[in-house]
């Protein structure tokens, strides 16, 4: 199709409309207008051609029959080769279009799939201090998903489209005792690069290593000392050591 020729009378609220859409260079035309004008009565009117029901196009508050004669590229236009989406219908159905639609099974895939990236996206947001969305300057700003997307440097910008790669990371550091937000915290950020903190860095790794070195129980990675020290509080608060128990560590 290249072009579309409109021409509308008494049809809903439109008393009177021509027009030729021109289809040959965009393959999709968008119209603008204020509420009230035309909008909702060309979707109308058109659904009413969609489902063979011209003869009841018209002005309803004087009751004049309408009429609407539409031509692509110089032929009536065919009633299979429209389809009107109501916009408070949840459900659309429709014989003509059926290969544009998602069919039932693969919609409930999809809701199934958006339910366990909402369930995961929450509970990423309890222990990375960070909000799926906030509100600033009374805009509404999504976080969390764009900060996971950046941060592990995915080529697509939704996580849902990255999840393969995900195998793909290998943890060398594992920080997750550590909240995110904690970390990338604008003010934590400005500590790091303080003299004094860049000075005594390297110092702290140091100690670290020797002290991992030092202890065979504990693995860099993965039983760290923030690690011992959680077990330890834990311990403590189940009063395991009531009786004067002891653990042995190797090492």
């Amino acid at each position: 199709m290249n072009k579309l020729n409109v021409k509308l009378a008494n049809c809903y609220g439109i008393e009177k409309m021509e027009y030729e859409f021109d289809f040959s260079e965009n393959n999709a035309i968008a119209i603008y207008a204020r509420n009230g004008l035309m909008k909702t009565s060309f979707s109308k009117t058109l659904k009413k051609i969609q489902d063979n029901k011209n003869s009841e196009i018209r002005d309803e508050i004087f009751n004049k029959p309408g009429v609407a004669n539409i031509l692509e590229d110089g032929n009536a236009l065919d009633s299979s080769s429209i389809f009107v989406i109501k916009s408070f219908e949840s459900y659309y159905e429709s014989n003509s279009i059926t290969d544009l639609l998602v069919n039932d099974n693969i919609k409930t895939q999809i809701k199934n799939v958006l339910k366990l990236r909402d369930r995961f996206l929450k509970e990423l947001e309890k222990n990375s201090g960070l909000k799926i969305s906030k509100t600033s300057s009374g805009k509404k700003i999504y976080e969390l998903e764009p900060t996971l997307v950046k941060d592990l440097k995915f080529p697509e910008d939704s996580f849902l489209l990255n999840i393969n790669k995900i195998n793909d990371i290998k943890v060398e550091y594992d920080c997750s005792h550590i909240r995110y937000s904690s970390i990338f915290d604008s003010s934590i950020i400005r500590k790091i690069k303080t003299d004094e903190f860049q000075n005594k860095i390297t110092e702290f790794c140091k100690a670290s290593d020797e002290i991992y070195k030092a202890y065979d129980f504990l693995d860099k990675g993965k039983f760290t000392l923030p690690k011992l020290k959680n077990i330890a509080k834990s311990l403590e608060n189940d009063r395991f050591f009531v009786k004067e128990n002891f653990i042995y560590l190797d090492g």
